[in-house]
């Protein structure tokens, strides 16, 4: 029978599988257990990727408006869609900022202009599938946005943009299973050809203009207007046009528009309210005010086939204004009765156009009456612009009996030629008569005044106001008077109370100081003082006197010098000259004496005629030791062109021996003796520095201090500079020095050499030059020799030894063990290591970062040599990295060794290699052996696996090749079990035309050829159609051929196995 037939091959196979898995498993178990543990295959599922599958579902464009076209200079909104795909599995990791991915747009117009953008994906969650119902409908897609501005201009190569598009194509940056879903091309933008024509229509508008009729407005409140306009879509399309302002006069306001949708041919009512500034320069009469706006397509710039600008054309209408006001300055109102003055009014056009005034001014009856009198105004007419000034003269004349502080309101009328009715009155000008000045000045002696020679006298005088009111402004001035003669007058009483009143008389002193040269009025005549009375706020002249005075004899003597001031050497001799002179008005004899240890006179006694003078002489000498300088604390000349400082003063006195005392008529002059100054000083390195000494392998900072030692008498200023300094790392830090007198003072050298500014070792020789700058020959210059030393202090590791053996540069050693570790050092430097110069030098032994144990060298000399032992005990295994490390304060040159490092491995157990266990031969020829019989068995399985007849039960075909489950299992219970029906075995399979299976319980029916698959996406523009796909089959991938159906139940192959034909088993008919 063909079931009994088809179990037994079965049965058979199913012992030879089950052999082979008996043979296996030792095999493995034996592979994993022998040798010594390099191979370790652990159980456990292979591991799955935690998916993470996003694909791009479509590419769309957003339209927004009425019109569904794309026109040239619009920008779009593309929408780029992403689900998270099912293939292999569904993605369920959400993305966030921690595994985000990048969307890119790319829009190319296909002559080699490209656009690219790029946008990161950081919030997109596992709810966008684009396939499973949520809430009763299909979850929605992640949308991406991007913009694309559509040039104006049509690609180079373009003929017309009439079905001219660009090209778009999206992908994404997302490594997931599945590549060909992150990558999609778009249906493309199309272009199309604008035809859009947007215009503003006014009532009154010529056909062929674009200019609107004139609208008049008045300048009055509420200062507004409104002016209807028609808004009108002339092109073939729905069209979003707006108004944009293109020009407006300065200071309107004109309110804005938005766009709104128009249909073809369609007309919208519109207003334009906006108000005019209530300034009348920003809205004057003289003119028309134009306001250009322009009507434009949202979805094309332009041009347009009509011009879609408009002109409103606004005219405001004249409105008169004048403003007049005083244009007299505060404090400038008050004029002097008994004159003709000028003044002046400032009229302003406030109206809104050019107009012309006339202009007359007038005060009131009353004041005509009293004598004031007003000019006719200049000029008299004027024509003013908008906002224009001018100046308008009035004049004015007040009567001489003007009472003071009397005032009259000076008033200017101006009318407008443009308007009959319009007629303007200025602000009230105040003129105030200001107050008459006079007085009278009487001296009660006309006989003279008697006034003592070398002192203050006092004489007194009246003085009236004989003005109109008080003067506040009323002053006694000296016009006149003798030589010498010093002169002040009280004016207490005139200031007091704001002046005299009127008519009133006051006592007035006036003290005088009478010099000693004044001669005596007994052989003279009377000397004259003038004294003139001013008054008013103008200063003007009111009344003068004179005044004549006496003076008796009297006694005076004067000093003086014709070379009062003189210079001398140290030990020299300086002569001065005095002269005497009797400044009294008679005979008289004088005592001289000189008041100086260096000074003396010839004589001490003299006597002169009045007027008359004697010359003294005053010799001085000069000693060694004296100073140029008698106040250091002022280092400046006192007379820089002949070089004086201070100097020494020598006080003469003489005195009259025919008055009533010595001091009565004590005199005394001042000699002054400079000293001619001399300029000497010293310098050397002062000697607590250290020995200029540096390390030509390192920066260094050294300040050195140079000692001034000042040998002259008088303080110096020394200039340093140098003579051979070739080098910059040597400068000095202060170029001039202040060096007192008899004092030191100290330079400082700054010693800044860097590494490399040395070459070489040994000295270097430099000259400071100190000059002094107070010198006036400029001749004093000392120089100072300096000499630098320069070294290179280096050192050399010698082979390090560890127990005495040299070590390499890996070692291995023991855990637990004590190491004893030999380093010698060698000086091969150009100078010794000398405690009296240098620190200590430390050897240090580094167990990576951490310190083990140090050593100090002391001394060591050029090409000697050191050995330093170290002792160090390593308690954990594994690598060790020594550093045997040079340090202190020392400068160590890095020309020669600084640091040397060695390995040292210790182990934690140590197992000989002879102790390892060998793996005999023939334990590799067994599983050798098992595993060529395991693989011969699954190809013989393989092979005869084609050979097994399948029941028509089983495969649920029948004898015409449909699949009728229901109908064949009928048949095999009614008997025809003995036959095998016609396309049972391998052609019992579906043929590969098939492309369906009947539906499985609770799916959908098949599809029919031709027909497009449910929730099939559209295809992408250029790409071949493809076939329709069965329920539940997935299209190929890119490359790949398509796979045949699968019957209801089988599973795809693995990757990279061919597929298998689905084997079941036969009923053994129970």
């Amino acid at each position: 029978m063909p079931g009994k037939k088809e179990t037994d091959h079965a049965g058979r196979y199913l012992i030879v599988y089950l052999l082979v898995l008996l043979l296996a498993v030792p095999t493995a178990f034996y592979l994993t257990s022998t040798g010594e543990g390099d191979i370790d295959v652990r159980g456990g599922s292979i591991p799955t990727r935690d998916g993470l599958d996003i694909a791009i579902d479509a590419i769309d464009i957003v339209r927004s408006g009425e019109s569904t076209n794309i026109y040239p200079g619009q920008k779009i909104e593309i929408w780029v869609l992403l689900v998270h795909d099912d293939n292999p599995v569904q993605s369920t990791t959400p993305i966030t900022k921690e595994n985000k991915f990048t969307v890119i747009l790319v829009v190319d117009d296909t002559f080699d202009n490209v656009t690219t953008q790029y946008k990161d994906v950081t919030n997109m969650g596992t709810f966008y599938t684009g396939e499973d119902p949520v809430d009763g409908g299909p979850n929605p897609p992640f949308v991406v946005k991007f913009f694309f501005q559509v040039p104006l201009k049509k690609p180079a190569g373009a003929t017309s943009w009439d079905g001219f598009q660009f090209k778009m194509t999206a992908a994404i940056t997302v490594d997931d299973d599945d590549k060909s879903d992150n990558f999609k091309s778009g249906s493309g933008i199309r272009i199309s050809e604008p035809e859009f024509s947007p215009y503003i229509w006014e009532e009154g508008q010529k056909t062929d203009q674009t200019i609107g009729p004139v609208h008049t407005t008045k300048l009055e409140p509420p200062f507004t207007i409104e002016i209807p306009f028609l808004l009108q879509n002339k092109g073939p399309a729905v069209d979003e046009i707006g108004i944009e302002l293109l020009q407006a006069p300065e200071g309107w306001k004109i309110p804005s528009f938005q766009p709104m949708t128009v249909y073809p041919n369609e007309e919208i009512e519109m207003t334009l309210f906006f108000t005019i500034p209530s300034n009348p320069v920003l809205s004057q009469s003289d003119g028309v005010y134009s306001i250009v706006m322009k009507a434009y397509s949202t979805y094309y710039p332009g041009p347009y086939e009509m011009d879609s600008s408009h002109t409103f054309r606004v005219q405001v209408e004249f409105k008169p204004g004048l403003y007049m006001v005083s244009n007299i300055p505060e404090g400038e109102n008050y004029l002097k009765p008994g004159m003709k003055h000028d003044v002046y009014f400032l009229a302003k056009n406030t109206g809104n156009g050019k107009d012309t005034f006339t202009f007359s001014s007038y005060i009131d009856e009353v004041h005509i009456k009293k004598g004031w009198k007003v000019g006719s105004p200049i000029p008299s007419q004027k024509e003013l612009l908008p906002d224009q000034e001018w100046p308008i003269k009035v004049s004015v004349t007040i009567p001489e009996d003007a009472a003071k502080w009397y005032f009259v309101n000076i008033f200017l009328m101006g009318k407008s030629g443009r308007s009959v009715t319009f007629e303007a009155r200025s602000e009230a000008m105040m003129i105030f008569a200001s107050t008459s000045y006079d007085a009278d000045i009487e001296t009660p002696n006309p006989e003279g005044y008697w006034v003592e020679p070398g002192r203050e006298n006092a004489v007194y005088f009246n003085f009236t106001n004989l003005g109109n009111d008080k003067d506040p402004d009323q002053t006694l001035v000296v016009d006149r008077k003798p030589i010498g003669w010093a002169v002040y007058i009280d004016l207490t009483p005139l200031k007091s109370g704001r002046g005299l009143g009127v008519r009133s008389t006051a006592m007035i002193t006036m003290n005088i100081f009478v010099p000693d040269t004044a001669y005596t009025t007994d052989f003279v005549s009377r000397p004259k003082i003038i004294v003139k009375a001013y008054g008013s706020p103008f200063h003007h002249e009111l009344d003068s006197e004179t005044f004549e005075f006496n003076i008796p004899p009297r006694q005076k003597v004067e000093l003086s010098s014709p070379e009062p001031e003189k210079e001398g050497f140290i030990g020299g001799q300086v002569d001065f000259i005095v002269n005497i002179r009797n400044a009294g008005n008679w005979l008289d004899t004088f005592n001289v004496s000189v008041d100086s240890e260096w000074a003396f006179i010839e004589e001490d006694m003299v006597s002169i005629d009045p007027g008359g003078s004697y010359p003294l002489k005053v010799s001085v000498n000069i000693p060694k030791d004296a100073a140029a300088d008698t106040n250091p604390d002022t280092p400046f000349p006192v007379d820089p062109e002949k070089n004086w400082y201070d100097g020494y003063r020598i006080v003469v006195s003489a005195y009259s021996q025919n008055g009533t005392s010595p001091s009565a008529t004590l005199k005394t002059y001042e000699l002054i003796l400079h000293v001619q100054p001399y300029y000497d000083f010293t310098m050397r390195i002062d000697p607590a520095e250290k020995p200029l000494r540096f390390s030509m392998d390192h920066d260094q900072n050294r300040a050195v201090r140079v000692e001034l030692n000042n040998t002259g008498n008088i303080a110096d200023l020394i200039k340093l500079d140098w003579l051979d300094n070739p080098y910059d790392w040597l400068r000095l830090q202060n170029t001039y020095i202040d060096l007192p007198d008899n004092e030191v003072a100290y330079a400082v050298l700054n010693i800044n050499p860097r590494r490399g500014d040395v070459q070489e070792t040994g000295t270097i020789e430099v000259t400071l030059v100190g000059v002094s700058r107070k010198d006036p020959d400029q001749k004093l210059k000392v120089e100072l020799e300096i000499s630098i030393e320069f070294f290179s202090l280096q050192f050399q590791f010698g082979d390090a030894r560890k127990n005495n053996e040299t070590m390499q540069p890996t070692e291995y050693g023991d855990l637990g063990a004590t190491y004893s570790f030999q380093v010698p050092i060698e000086n091969i430097g150009t100078t010794d290591l000398d405690p009296t110069i240098f620190d200590k030098l430390f050897v240090v032994l580094y167990d990576g970062p951490f310190e083990l144990d140090r050593a100090n060298i002391t001394y060591l000399p050029v090409g000697d040599e050191k050995t330093v032992i170290f002792s160090a005990t390593f308690a954990t295994p594994g690598p060790h990295i020594l550093t045997f490390a040079l340090e202190g304060d020392i400068p160590i040159s890095d020309k020669g060794d600084i640091e040397e490092q060695r390995t040292l491995i210790i182990r934690d157990s140590y197992v000989p290699p002879s102790q390892k266990e060998e793996i005999p031969l023939w334990a590799y020829l067994l599983p050798l052996t098992l595993i060529v019989i395991f693989i011969t068995a699954i190809f013989v399985f393989v092979v005869k696996y084609n050979q097994i007849f399948i029941s028509p039960i089983d495969t649920g075909y029948d004898e015409d090749g449909q699949y009728r489950p229901w109908a064949v299992k009928e048949k095999f219970k009614e008997g025809e079990k003995e036959e095998l029906a016609p396309g049972t075995g391998k052609e019992a399979l579906p043929p590969p035309e098939k492309p369906s299976l009947p539906p499985a319980p609770g799916q959908a029916a098949p599809v029919p050829a031709g027909a497009a698959q449910q929730g099939a996406r559209p295809l992408a523009a250029g790409q071949p159609a493809r076939p329709p796909m069965p329920q539940g089959a997935r299209p190929p991938a890119p490359g790949q051929p398509a796979r045949p159906p699968m019957p209801q139940g089988a599973r795809p192959p693995a990757p990279g196995q061919p597929a298998k034909p689905l084997v079941k088993p036969q009923d053994s008919g129970k």
